[in-house]
């Protein structure tokens, strides 16, 4: 008779985030350790593709079913015993794209990870500036469907009368939000305009962008 180890899964932020589906909740998927042993570079004992329920938002509850073979597998079979759990969300693929199931190979993967954006359409905008190009293309893109999230690596306790575990499991975006806006004019006059001004003119070679605490992908 399989018996039901649960996890919820919990994550919020800003509500007015909603426009770039970076609270939605797509997949979640669980991966369970042994406490006794417990490494790194040790492989999970059971992964679960856990089912979400539709249009789940900021929070949803999921349950991991375990059979006899796999408690005995994860030493929960006495009292007050306990295992490992590692969480990813929105990663459907999670365990194709990762080396092994150990806890740092998944953490490379999820990294790695797809960040980008879908690209919609262009449009060519006429610009009515016949000393420049007389249109800028205009592109549209779609905000991602959702946003790579995962855990620490949490303990879960049962008991030896239920067999149970249950409680709230943070996930927190593996990928910042950055928006990053420039104005930049294509010409500063410094002086007066005409004779005798001076004129500067932005050159973009010479131009860097660096980011701290930024992860390249390998």
């Amino acid at each position: 008779m399989p018996t039901l180890a649960r996890a919820s899964i919990s994550c919020s932020w800003s509500t007015n985030d909603d426009d770039y589906n970076e609270d939605a909740i797509k997949t979640v998927d669980i991966f369970l350790y042994k406490s006794e042993g417990y490494g790194d570079d040790v492989p999970a004992v059971k992964h679960v593709s856990a089912t979400v329920p539709a249009g789940s938002k900021e929070s949803c509850e999921v349950k991991a079913s375990l059979n006899n073979d796999e408690l005995d597998d994860l030493d929960l079979t006495g009292d007050g015993k306990s295992c490992k759990a590692y969480i990813v969300v929105n990663f459907s693929d999670i365990a194709i794209k990762a080396k092994s199931t150990s806890y740092n190979d998944l953490t490379a993967a999820v990294i790695d990870s797809d960040f980008s954006k879908r690209q919609q359409f262009s449009t060519d905008i006429p610009t009515g500036d016949p000393l420049a190009n007389n249109t800028i293309k205009l592109v549209s893109v779609m905000p991602q469907e959702s946003f790579v999230m995962d855990s620490a690596v949490e303990t879960l306790t049962f008991s030896n009368n239920k067999l149970t575990s249950s409680g709230s499991v943070l996930v927190t975006r593996v990928a910042a939000k950055i928006r990053l806006t420039v104005s930049l004019a294509d010409k500063v006059f410094t002086g007066p305009q005409g004779d005798g001004g001076l004129i500067w003119t932005p050159t973009f070679e010479g131009m860097t962008l660096s980011f701290h605490n930024g992860v390249p992908s390998a």
